[in-house]
């Protein structure tokens, strides 16, 4: 009897061990979905859509779908000669900016990049070169040399590697700025790769990417006083297709300290509206009534 005892005794307990087990596994499971449902659901509220709005106005829809740049209402307007910067608006073949003499750089560099130029054909050269279209003349190399700030590439040459011509203007310094090498080659190449992302997932992503440049006492570098933003922003446009109705912009905004950060892009959302307030600069004329 006493062997018999034990023996129920010894069963129970595995029962119970089985069942505590398996109520655990049940209990981590349920936490782990949990977990990545939030992960998503604050992943999807970073991308802003627009679909009411964008239904509205379907022609201009297709004219951003071909080239947001194709006039001047469409690329960013900047507020003034406040701090006494200039603003010199020069159109590269690939690009287009707003160079700032006052502060040695540009104050946004917008463009449109699509699937079709993901296709790799230039190498990347290094060839850093003032700028021969500032009419007041660019910063040079030299001002980058021994100050501890990279030459930060406000459009990536990866993004310019469909074309040597391409690749050799985003090499121009007017497309730099002086850039912590921490955020150079961690959080914002993290916002570059995306770029080509969006570009990939959409056929076309149009981006502005820029300095904020909102004072007048920014420490400098080099002989031509190149002013050391505190912090950088980059926007992404796309317009969508949809079968289902007219379509809809997609767009998402960063706004990144000039230091050491993380790495993750999810960290440093912002919106346009706060971009505009802080750079005094309306990224989008013609498109204020879809992207805030």
């Amino acid at each position: 009897m006493k062997k018999q005892t034990k023996k129920r005794i010894l069963f129970a307990l595995c029962i119970i061990l089985v069942f505590l087990i398996a109520f655990m596994a049940y209990e981590y499971y349920t936490e782990y979905q949990s977990g990545i449902l939030k992960e998503d659901s604050e992943s999807a509220e970073s991308i802003h859509f627009s679909q009411n709005e964008a239904t509205e106005n379907t022609d201009f829809a297709q004219t951003f779908q071909s080239d947001i740049l194709c006039g001047d209402n469409e690329i960013p307007v900047c507020s003034g000669n406040e701090y006494g910067k200039t603003h010199e608006i020069i159109k590269h073949d690939f690009y287009t900016l707003c160079y700032c003499e006052k502060f040695e750089q540009s104050e946004w560099v917008a463009y449109q990049l699509t699937a079709s130029e993901l296709e790799k054909v230039a190498d990347r050269k290094n060839n850093f070169n003032s700028d021969p279209a500032v009419s007041t003349g660019s910063a040079t190399p030299s001002d980058y040399k021994g100050s501890g700030y990279d030459r930060g590439h406000l459009a990536p040459a990866a993004d310019m590697s469909f074309s040597e011509h391409a690749m050799d203007e985003s090499f121009f310094m007017s497309n730099m700025s002086p850039q912590a090498p921490d955020l150079n080659r961690g959080l914002w190449l993290k916002m570059e790769e995306i770029e080509r992302e969006w570009a990939k997932k959409y056929g076309s992503v149009y981006i502005v990417s820029g300095p904020v440049l909102n004072r007048e006492d920014f420490a400098t570098i080099g002989e031509n006083e190149v002013a050391v933003p505190e912090f950088f922003y980059k926007i992404l446009v796309s317009w969508v297709d949809s079968s289902a109705s007219a379509g809809h912009y997609v767009w998402i905004a960063y706004l990144a300290p000039n230091g050491k950060t993380s790495n993750n892009p999810s960290d440093f959302v912002s919106t346009v509206s706060e971009i505009e307030s802080l750079t005094g600069i309306d990224f989008f004329p013609a498109l204020n009534a879809v992207v805030k």
